[in-house]
C-alpha cells in the first residue's frame, strides 16, 4: 500500500503557521509552569526561614515579598486603620493596620491581624495594644491597587477595602516612609486580638491545563487538516495490485 497525497498549498502553509503557533504557546505554558513551581517553592522557603532584620535587608536591596523579617520600633496605636475582610470561620471583621516607626525614624505599616466587628474599637481590646519599643516578626507584603469595583475608603472611620500603602500613608501623614506592609506572625497578643498570622499565600497555577489545551488544539488541527484532504480525495491509500 502506498499513500497518495496532494496538499493544497495555501491551506498547508496556513495550517503550518497556526500549528507552529499552537506548539509555541504550549511550550510557553510549560515554561511558565516550571517558573510558577519554582516561585511557590521559593516563597514557602522564605516564609519558614529565620527572620532577617528588615533594616539590613533594606540596605542591601534584598527585600522581596513574603520574606520573613524582624523589625524594631514603636507602634502608633492612635492612628490605626481597618482593612475590611471576611475570614471564613472567623467571620466578617477587619485587619488592623497600624503605623510602625522604625528605630531610624522611618514609618511603615504593620498588619497586626484580624479582629471581629465587635472588637474594631481599640478600647474593646486595650490589652492587645502594644506600647513602647517592641520587636515584630512578620512577612513582607506590597500594596494592592484597587480594582474597578473596589469601594472608596471610608476615611472618617478609617475603614479601607484594599491595601494601598501610598494612599494609607498619605491619609496618616507619615513621613519618611518605607513603602511596605508587614504581616505580623502568629505571636499571640494579650487578650487574644488582633489575631496575627493571617497571611494566605495563594498562587494561581493553571499553566499545566493551558499547556494541554494548546497542545490539544495543535493535535486537533492536524486531524482536521488530514481529514479534509482525505474527504477531498487528495489523500488516498492505494493498495498495490
Amino acid at each position: 500500500m502506498r499513500i497518495s497525497f496532494q496538499p493544497l498549498p495555501f491551506l498547508t502553509l496556513t495550517s503550518l503557521l497556526v500549528f507552529g503557533l499552537l506548539i509555541w504557546l504550549g511550550q510557553w505554558q510549560v515554561q511558565r509552569l516550571h517558573w510558577k513551581l519554582d516561585l511557590i517553592a521559593a516563597t514557602e522557603e522564605a516564609k519558614s526561614a529565620e527572620p532577617h532584620p528588615l533594616v539590613q535587608l533594606l540596605e542591601k536591596g534584598e527585600v522581596t515579598e513574603y520574606r520573613r523579617v524582624s523589625l524594631e520600633g514603636q507602634f502608633d496605636n492612635s492612628r490605626e486603620l481597618y482593612l475590611f475582610t471576611s475570614k471564613g470561620s472567623l467571620g466578617v471583621g477587619f485587619q488592623v493596620i497600624t503605623p510602625f516607626q522604625l528605630t531610624d525614624g522611618r514609618w511603615l505599616l504593620v498588619d497586626r491581624g484580624f479582629v471581629p466587628e465587635a472588637l474594631k474599637a481599640p478600647t474593646s481590646r486595650a490589652e492587645g495594644q502594644i506600647e513602647g519599643r517592641t520587636r515584630v516578626v512578620g512577612l513582607v507584603r506590597h500594596s494592592i491597587k484597587p480594582g474597578v469595583f473596589t469601594p472608596e475608603p471610608e476615611r472618617g472611620t478609617g475603614v479601607w477595602y484594599n491595601r494601598d500603602f501610598a494612599e494609607m500613608a498619605k491619609s496618616l501623614e507619615l513621613s519618611p516612609t518605607v513603602d511596605l506592609f508587614i504581616d505580623a506572625d502568629q505571636t499571640p497578643n494579650k487578650g487574644g486580638f488582633p489575631l496575627g498570622g493571617q497571611t494566605i499565600v495563594e498562587f494561581t497555577n493553571n499553566h499545566f491545563g493551558y499547556a494541554l489545551t494548546w497542545f490539544g488544539m495543535a493535535l486537533a488541527l492536524l486531524v482536521i487538516y488530514f481529514v479534509f484532504h482525505y474527504r477531498a480525495g487528495r489523500l488516498r491509500f492505494v493498495t498495490k495490485s
